[in-house]
């Protein structure tokens, strides 16, 4: 059990990471990961979610394209929002504090999104996360938090215990806790409660019978999986302290630029039509469906 004195330390490390997202037609959580300088001398501050979280924000419409000569599939992105919470007698909510936020990255098969406050001050609370590659260390019985706006209610937190930590979900791997989430929850985070860390994003939750919504059976994206798709979408500055916002984004363009070129090839028929790749291109994995 904590005593009365922790309880600044839990909100500072783990309720106040956590705000309120809405898209244009959804909503959930999500999880303040990041909140650094960039080369500007201004703060970039980025929030983990689920994509089934902000996929009604993106749309795919098919134009056409007189340079090209052809139709081309272009995206639109709409601005999200996320609402930090305000307390008082470390109980209270007081109000919240809506700011726009833009889609920067996304996977639909691993059920993540990264999105970007368009505020340039620094974020006073952001989680910590769990280290990579040390995932072996947490086992079945570990107590943990679950934090996220359940029916989208501002962030509670809820207490369990890891349950499982081998479940397959089309062919994605979840842990599993007995912390209650619910409908909401999705995008938000797991904390360790003895080291307060970061270690995964509520996803989905079990439904039985009519659709009753078994809420101690929650399941939740783990640590490496977290750090493969801040690897696969190029911002691995947002875990390692030695490379810059910056250089990802050149990277990011660089890689951009080559799977622009083979589809260039692929359209005049230099290539064939068959996910053809130049050698450095990483390509997805397979779908899932998350509960909201």
């Amino acid at each position: 059990m904590y005593v009365q004195d922790d309880v600044p330390r839990l909100h500072e490390q783990m309720l106040y990471c956590v705000v309120r997202i809405r898209s244009p037609k959804a909503g959930g959580s999500g999880t303040l990961i990041y909140s650094g300088k960039n080369a500007s001398g201004e703060y970039s501050t980025f929030v983990l979610t689920n994509w089934h979280v902000i996929d009604s924000a993106l749309t795919i419409k098919e134009e056409w394209d007189p340079i090209r000569g052809r139709n081309i599939k272009r995206e639109t992105r709409a601005t999200v929002s996320a609402e930090r919470f305000r307390y008082k007698y470390l109980s209270e909510v007081v109000g919240g504090e809506m700011l726009d936020a833009d889609v920067v990255a996304y996977n639909k098969d691993e059920d993540l999104a990264l999105v970007k406050l368009r505020t340039i001050d620094l974020a006073p609370y952001v989680a910590r996360l769990f280290p990579r590659g040390k995932e072996r260390d947490i086992s079945i019985f570990t107590r943990v938090f679950a934090c996220g706006c359940s029916l989208l209610h501002q962030p509670y937190p809820t207490e369990g215990r890891i349950t499982a930590k081998s479940d397959e979900i089309d062919n994605k791997r979840y842990w599993m806790s007995q912390a209650p989430i619910t409908y909401g929850n999705s995008g938000g985070a797991v904390f360790l409660a003895d080291t307060l860390e970061f270690i995964g994003v509520p996803s989905r939750v079990s439904i039985q019978g009519w659709g009753d919504v078994a809420n101690h059976m929650g399941f939740f994206i783990p640590p490496d999986r977290i750090y493969g798709f801040f690897e696969h979408e190029g911002y691995q500055f947002l875990y390692d302290s030695s490379l810059t916002e910056e250089q990802c984004a050149e990277m990011r363009s660089r890689r951009q630029k080559q799977a622009e070129r083979v589809e260039e090839m692929v359209a005049r028929g230099v290539l064939p039509d068959s996910g053809a790749t130049e050698p450095d291109e990483k390509k997805d994995s397979s779908e899932s469906n998350p509960g909201k």
